[in-house]
């Protein structure tokens, strides 16, 4: 009877050790969980965040885009002799609407840093998963684009620097009043590097409208993964 009390007892005890050590397993699991959900909902905020910044970006750079583009086709068509006395407030929005790229500068630094550590796991929403993994790509894209516009505007200030008083405009002068930018439509050359710029901002303008809907598409996400 007593070996029996004491087997009860062993098996007791043992079992008392069985279950604490797999509630100490469970209380740890529970305790990582709730951490990795407080990462979670902390690296969802973070990338809302940064997706709506962008989202903002992208408007205004195409609200950008839309006014030099008018600018530079009232300059197209726009009689010379109106070109002759451009006062210098007039010329600064002129010149600049000619040569200015309109690049979108999209942010990035919340998603790199979640793919850096190796922690996009913790998005436990596989579409989300893949609308983030998505993404870097659809942007690379418009980096890309936006490369050559930036070309473009260097030649462009190239060209202009042929010509006297945007010469002066370049180099920040403000002696004058005024300026006499009739020449620049008499160079072939400058109008052709225009033209072309003008159809890189209206091809560049149809990518960014794309990116927007996509990037619309992962702020939704975001927003309803962050509730």
């Amino acid at each position: 009877m007593s070996e029996s009390k004491g087997t009860a007892r062993l098996f007791s005890e043992a079992l008392v050790i069985v279950v604490s050590i797999l509630l100490a397993f469970w209380i740890d699991a529970a305790w990582a969980g709730r951490l990795e959900r407080v990462e979670e909902r902390e690296a969802i905020a973070a990338l809302h965040d940064e997706a709506v910044a962008n989202a903002d970006r992208l408007v205004a750079t195409l609200r950008s885009n839309e006014r030099t583009h008018a600018a530079t086709l009232a300059f197209f068509e726009a009689d010379p002799e109106d070109l002759a006395a451009v006062s210098v407030a007039d010329a600064d929005r002129l010149l600049v609407d000619l040569a200015i790229p309109n690049r979108a500068a999209l942010q990035s630094g919340a998603l790199d840093g979640l793919t850096t550590s190796g922690r996009t796991q913790i998005i436990r929403d596989p579409n989300l998963l893949q609308l983030l993994a998505d993404w870097p790509s659809e942007a690379a894209r418009i980096d890309q684009r936006s490369d050559l516009l930036v070309e473009r505007e260097g030649h462009i200030h190239e060209l202009l620097g042929r010509h006297a008083d945007a010469q002066a405009w370049l180099m920040g002068s403000r002696s004058a009043a005024s300026l006499d930018l009739r020449s620049l439509r008499e160079d072939p050359e400058l109008m052709a590097a225009l033209a072309a710029m003008q159809r890189e901002r209206t091809i560049y303008r149809g990518l960014l409208e794309r990116l927007r809907g996509d990037l619309n598409n992962l702020v939704d996400a975001l927003a309803a993964a962050r509730q």
